[in-house]
């Protein structure tokens, strides 16, 4: 037979004529059922006429018909692997690899359906491979990308990435996961430009708008925020990280019944999303339902039990006897490590944070030395280490959010940095020094039993302890909505006499703006006596 009908029906096909190509290649099988060429084309026309069932048949009977051609195995591999056949797809993309090692595509192929079943390893080894046959296919960088980010080597993963966009500036998963990767790591207006890109290039995808709404919730920008989510959810009714996202952000706008009513059908999509009760929790906060907001908590505790943040939160809004001493790590490194790029923004120029400033005038005030050994705890962004600067001859910073540490480090103030709980570091501390500070650090420590003596350790006679806490009429400390500790000012005198440090300076100020209202604390400033030595507390 002549293969002119053939040439006639993969040109139609080539140009998108599927109901002509159709027609021939059914006149070929006529009269030839065997013909493995056309089988093959029958089974493209039938999937793209979405006869999946039809396609897969005759992609296999052109298997059968010519086992050794690659790109039959390799185009069965693909409509098995979207069918989530993948243990057959996998042995169709071997195949042809095998028959055509330099099929840069089969390889690529191989690499996903290997990437589907978590095979990471093996999935990286495929689109290196496809990369080495073909070193400008954007696709396997993309995914060798998402591999390596998932091996916790984001900044390889980033490189790659980028060369997928390099070698296709429209490569729309590539700016997908450039964008959430910059999400994730302290860089939203990067992130937003990513994932407003990959929107652009996967208009019917609800992904990069929901993601996108994710950035710009983290970062106060609410209705923008809503905007993103609506258009996901828009694309893909079922898409519960759509529904949850706008849970929380209506719930920030104030329009609580729609953030309801939105949480309610995230949790109806997915039961056990964690992130989904979150959200509820918030929309019932801002209603000041309490009690619904630690119902809420609890349930996250239980979906999430090795998370101590939804216990924290739950223990907040129930005002429960058992408070924890202190928030728990994963709350303080989830909430400053989204918050590290826009903190000084935010809590200086809009919530009017002012606490340093209160500390140095109290600390000047006392103290004319302008060569003193200065650690900073909790220093943050470096705020206050900005300010005593000036009169430090050694500086020392330290907190436990990295992403905090980086901003302080761009700072270029501190001689030494530490990435450390407080805790940690004060026990293991052997340096000693003229003055500790303790700027907003412990609204996030309740019990501070634990940390009066390792500061008494290492604060010099005659040294300088200055802090601020958040005011409280009530005996102790107290864990408040605001998932912040007050602490009552008999509670701090009484650790001071316990530890020999003498009161010099306590003066009530606003510490920063809440909702519009001043936030009432106290600045205080104790001095160890000159006849204290250190090291002389015994701390377990």
């Amino acid at each position: 037979m002549s293969d002119q009908p053939l040439e006639s029906a993969l040109l139609h096909y080539a140009k998108g004529d599927i109901s002509q190509a159709h027609d021939v290649t059914v006149a070929v099988l006529n009269q030839d059922a065997q013909n493995a060429q056309a089988l093959h084309l029958m089974g493209l026309i039938q999937l793209a006429q979405h006869n999946i069932a039809s396609a897969l048949d005759h992609l296999r009977r052109s298997v059968q018909s010519d086992p050794t051609n690659a790109e039959f195995h390799n185009n069965l591999g693909v409509i098995l692997r979207s069918e989530q056949k993948l243990d057959e797809a996998q042995s169709h993309f071997k195949r042809a690899a095998e028959l055509d090692p330099q099929n840069a595509t089969a390889l690529y192929n191989c690499g996903t359906s290997l990437q589907f079943r978590d095979d990471l390893a093996g999935a990286e080894k495929f689109f290196r491979q496809a990369i080495a046959v073909d070193n400008e296919y954007a696709d396997p960088c993309c995914q060798l990308g998402d591999i390596l980010a998932r091996q916790n080597n984001l900044k390889e993963g980033l490189s790659w990435w980028r060369k997928a966009i390099e070698l296709d500036p429209n490569h729309a998963s590539a700016h997908l996961f450039i964008g959430y990767a910059l999400s994730s790591s302290g860089h939203p207006q990067d992130a937003a430009t990513m994932l407003s890109r990959a929107a652009q290039l996967m208009p019917d995808d609800s992904r990069p708008h929901w993601l996108l709404g994710n950035v710009l919730q983290r970062h106060q920008r609410y209705d923008a925020a809503i905007e993103s989510f609506q258009r996901a959810a828009a694309l893909d009714p079922k898409c519960a990280p759509a529904y949850r996202g706008l849970c929380q952000s209506l719930a920030m706008r104030n329009r609580v019944p729609e953030a309801l009513e939105a949480g309610r059908y995230a949790i109806q999509l997915d039961p056990d999303s964690v992130d989904a009760y979150n959200a509820m929790a918030i929309a019932f906060e801002r209603s000041g339902r309490k009690n619904e907001a630690a119902v809420c908590y609890r349930t996250a505790a239980r979906l999430d039990p090795g998370a101590e943040k939804w216990k924290y939160s739950a223990a907040a809004f129930s005002e429960a006897k058992d408070t924890p001493p202190a928030a728990p790590r994963d709350y303080l490194l989830g909430l400053f490590g989204e918050y590290a790029a826009s903190f000084d923004q935010h809590l200086v120029h809009e919530l009017k944070y002012r606490a340093p400033e209160h500390l140095l005038a109290a600390v000047r005030s006392l103290s004319p030395n302008d060569h003193m050994d200065i650690l900073d705890l909790g220093c943050g962004t470096g705020l206050a280490g900005e300010l005593f600067k000036p009169f430090a001859r050694w500086l020392v910073g330290v907190d436990l959010v990295p992403q905090m540490i980086e901003q302080s480090r761009q700072r270029n103030i501190y001689d030494e940095l530490h990435q450390e709980e407080l805790h940690t570091f004060l026990r293991a501390a052997e340096k000693t020094f003229d003055l500790i500070l303790a700027a907003d650090v412990f609204i996030y420590i309740g019990d501070l039993s634990n940390i009066f003596p390792h500061v008494c350790r290492i604060l010099r006679a005659g040294g300088l302890f200055a802090f601020s806490i958040e005011r409280q009429d009530d005996p102790g400390y107290r864990l408040r909505v605001s998932r912040r500790y007050t602490h009552n000012i008999e509670y701090i005198r009484d650790l001071a006499r316990a530890h020999a440090l003498t009161e010099t300076f306590v003066q009530e100020h606003s510490l920063r703006q809440e909702d519009g209202k001043d936030v009432a604390g106290w600045i205080i400033v104790l001095r160890k006596s000159d006849s204290t030595p250190g090291g002389g507390f015994s701390v377990s």
